[in-house]
């Protein structure tokens, strides 16, 4: 019995693979680039941005009143914007003050938009791909 499962194992974990890339591609992202605003993916705890309240998934619309539409003119903004800024965050929250450390250090993470040219993919080895490379 232990013989048949080790030589079909290979196949049960491809066909997992593909079916999990599968139903993952089939959804929309959590975390696409907008056309107004910029997604906060994440806030680091301790920081300006944790103590102001903000949260992973709301959407900034404009820093001191500058529109930002991508990370770029977010980091501008911000730039330019001092120790206090306000934000006019999109939905339940119309604007927060934010207080800067003194390292100019929010604690904002955005999700990743055009602009975003660091990225980090995972390619694993697919064991029938290998072995049609070795067969032939």
């Amino acid at each position: 019995m232990t013989i048949p499962a080790a030589l079909l194992s290979p196949f049960g974990h491809e066909f997992l693979i593909v079916m999990g890339n599968k139903r993952e591609f089939s959804k929309t992202p959590l975390f696409a680039a907008l056309k107004n605003g910029v997604k906060i993916l994440d806030i680091f705890p301790g920081s300006p941005a944790a103590a102001a309240g903000l949260n992973s998934g709301q959407v900034i619309l404009s820093v001191n009143g500058l529109p930002v539409n991508d990370s770029l003119a977010f980091q501008d903004s911000m730039g330019l914007a001092g120790s206090k800024v306000e934000l006019e965050i999109q939905g339940e929250i119309n604007s927060i003050e934010l207080k800067s450390s003194r390292d100019g250090i929010t604690g904002i993470i955005l999700a990743p938009d055009q602009f975003t040219t660091v990225y980090l993919e995972v390619k694993q080895a697919r064991f029938l791909a290998a072995f049609n490379k070795k067969s032939k």
